[in-house]
């Protein structure tokens, strides 16, 4: 059966080609508009939006094929299948080039126009379908980059962390060997051969801080007087 959604223009200046054609496919189904010139199609199709068209390639002030191109230009979506009574290889080809889907022959067979024309309904759904499922592997697609985007910056992320904790434990067993110090000041010599102060060399390798004071021998050294005994 015809999809009843689906509207169907014929334009033919033969009024018995019209009604033939017309009333076969409104039995499927079909909203069928009839035109008998071509001016008044092109009017009809700029304001309407139509799913196929019949059209003879021979009308009294419009060449078909002439027709067809405009239509293409208007809604290239719509299925176009020519109609002639007089067949020629050239027009044939003409009409097949600028994107008529069939070419029929009059006098034609009612029942076997109406198959072509399921046919090219049937075509045209799958060539919809085939679109919808394209944007949507389209969209999962975007969306999966997207995915793979935030895995990337986690994966940044994770490396970065250990490169900082690789560093860290770098500094930690630098501090964990053998240090140079003064005997006399007690400065320690860093990497670079420059002499520090121990606070100062501690404290850039390790994430502390220094606070001064005496232990109880030493104010009993320097201060004896003020320690308790």
């Amino acid at each position: 059966m015809g999809n009843p959604d689906q509207k169907i223009l014929i334009v033919d200046d033969d009024a018995g080609v019209r009604m033939s054609l017309s009333r076969a496919l409104n039995s499927k189904g079909y909203d069928v508009c009839e035109m008998a010139i071509g001016s008044d199609a092109l009017a009809f199709i700029k304001n309407e939006t139509v799913g196929l068209a019949l059209i003879d390639i021979r009308l009294p002030d419009l060449n078909g094929i002439e027709i067809l191109k405009k239509l293409r230009e208007i809604n290239d979506k719509t299925t176009v299948i020519m109609m002639t009574a007089y067949a020629s290889l050239d027009s044939c080809i003409e009409a097949l080039n600028v994107g008529a889907y069939a070419y029929i022959i009059k006098p034609m067979n009612v029942n076997q126009a109406v198959i072509i024309v399921e046919k090219a309904f049937e075509k045209q759904r799958l060539s919809f379908e085939n679109s919808r499922l394209m944007d949507e592997l389209r969209e999962s697609n975007e969306r999966l980059e997207a995915r793979v985007g935030e895995l990337q910056a986690l994966q940044d992320e994770k490396a970065k962390l250990i490169d900082e904790l690789q560093k860290a434990l770098a500094e930690v067993k630098t501090l964990s060997g053998i240090l140079s110090i003064c005997s006399g000041c007690k400065k320690i010599r860093d990497d670079k051969g420059v002499w520090v102060q121990i606070e100062s060399y501690v404290s850039n390798h390790v994430d502390v801080m220094f606070s001064h004071g005496m232990c109880p021998e030493c104010v009993k050294k320097y201060y004896p007087k003020n320690s308790v005994s």
